[in-house]
């Protein structure tokens, strides 16, 4: 659980002061939080005194809030983030605002407009994105949680590369009002924790229906903390045999099977199932086309003249977007713009085709997560790649893009790490259907206790 001893007599100005200076090289941090501007009613001691990082697509009123593009990088927005109010209500310390990839764009943390963030146990190796310096901060012990956004693997797959822990809840169970959109529909907020009953504590803080979402649910569920324990209950556990060919580390591999003998060995059913991969393996095609469309129209008031950095232009307006976009996007961005309007040309309308492909999707994997309590899988193909390697990504293998199914559907989906060592550490994923959070977390719980025994 949170160390409250451990942080109770920081003094946090200049604890800021010297984590800014010493991470300067590292660029996980993009800016400070002034606490004292953004105090809100304290209604709870859930997290009393135990401080913070979010990404920097979350808003805080009248403070720059980048999303680490350079046509942001002068923004301050008018309206602060729900998940923030709710925890500082609950006694949170803000403290920074993180690098990621821009826009979201990304899964390296090697695509911001603010310097590329790598792994903390070897600048070698990637940290993975987006939701890179969140990763980087929670890993590293700067603090001791993080929020970040998950719209294919954005936490959990950077939670891998860095053995800690990244949580996806269930789409809509947490408020993104103040968070800026990169596709909504498969949009989540995620954070990384050390501990499986932090991810589940925040989630009681998080929770819950806000009206200034819409597309916000009103939970199932509640106590995630308190009732995190199995209590000898055994679960029904699917496996996807298939999936071990594209496992391409033989550590990485040792340690999946070793979660299935350890769940096994505790008296849970381990079922095999044998889905249609024709189907799941288009997830990766199926997210760019539709995740660009839903980026472009999300992102489409970035012209630089309604706000930004690039309106003080002495130029037509059509030349003025023009120069905004081409000296404020980055090349990522760029060409998912591109992809976006590629996939609604008339003639072949490959959005459309994506989204009745994404429906299938949804069916298949359903049918298997009906059946059983959770889904166990490999978190990613391999272990976290090298930088100079990473030209050689390979985005269109089942394995590497598996997670990004759980977007699809909208399924609670934790990384919990099995060996933590640095860059090198190795995961699994645990996944149910949509508003099965508890059976997610009360596994990996459960997992977590066996694997460390």
């Amino acid at each position: 659980m949170f160390d409250k001893e451990k942080w109770k007599n920081v003094d946090f100005y200049d604890y800021i002061n010297k984590k800014i200076k010493e991470k300067k090289l590292d660029n996980s941090i993009i800016s400070e939080i002034n606490f004292d501007d953004y105090k809100y009613e304290i209604t709870g001691d859930k997290l009393k005194g135990i401080p913070f990082a979010m990404k920097d697509n979350f808003s805080l009123r009248n403070s720059k809030t980048t999303s680490a593009s350079k046509i942001l990088k002068d923004f301050k927005p008018n309206y602060t983030a729900t998940d923030y109010k709710k925890l500082i209500a609950q006694g949170a310390i803000p403290l920074f605002k993180t690098n990621l990839d821009e826009l979201g764009m990304g899964g390296t943390g090697l695509t911001s407009n603010y310097g590329p963030v790598r792994n903390p146990f070897n600048y070698d190796y990637i940290v993975g994105g987006s939701s890179s310096g969140s990763n980087y901060l929670v890993a590293d012990g700067t603090v001791p949680f993080a929020l970040g956004t998950d719209t294919g693997d954005s936490v959990r797959k950077p939670a891998s590369h860095t053995g800690v822990i990244g949580f996806k809840p269930t789409w809509g169970l947490v408020s993104r009002y103040g968070m800026y959109d990169f596709a909504p529909a498969w949009d989540t907020i995620g954070w990384f924790t050390n501990k499986v009953e932090e991810a589940a504590l925040l989630l009681d803080v998080l929770q819950g229906v806000d009206e200034l979402d819409n597309s916000s649910l009103k939970p199932l569920q509640s106590d995630f903390y308190k009732d995190n324990k199995l209590n000898g209950e055994k679960y029904k556990i699917a496996i996807l045999p298939e999936l071990e060919k594209y496992i391409l580390n033989d550590d990485l591999k040792k340690d999946y099977l070793k979660a299935i003998d350890l769940l096994k060995n505790d008296g849970h059913k381990i079922i095999e199932f044998k889905p249609d991969f024709k189907i799941l393996e288009t997830i990766w095609i199926v997210y760019r086309i539709i995740s660009s469309q839903e980026a472009f129209s999300c992102n489409s008031n970035l012209t630089g003249f309604h706000f930004g950095s690039y309106f003080k232009q002495n130029v037509g307006y059509n030349q003025g977007i023009i120069n905004s976009r081409k000296k404020g996007f980055g090349y990522e961005v760029k060409k998912r713009f591109l992809l976006a309007i590629a996939s609604r040309y008339e003639k072949t309308d490959y959005y459309l085709k994506a989204a009745k492909m994404r429906n299938l999707i949804n069916k298949e994997i359903n049918s298997v997560l009906k059946e059983v309590d959770v889904l166990l899988i490999p978190t990613a193909n391999d272990l976290a790649s090298k930088v100079e390697d990473m030209d050689e990504y390979k985005s269109n293998d089942i394995l590497n893009n598996f997670l990004t199914i759980f977007n699809s559907n909208g399924s609670p989906s934790l990384s919990l790490p099995i060996t933590r060592n640095g860059h090198l550490s190795t995961s699994i994923n645990i996944s149910a259907l949509p508003f099965e959070d508890k059976k997610v977390l009360k596994l990996a719980k459960r997992l977590e206790e066996i694997n460390e025994k």
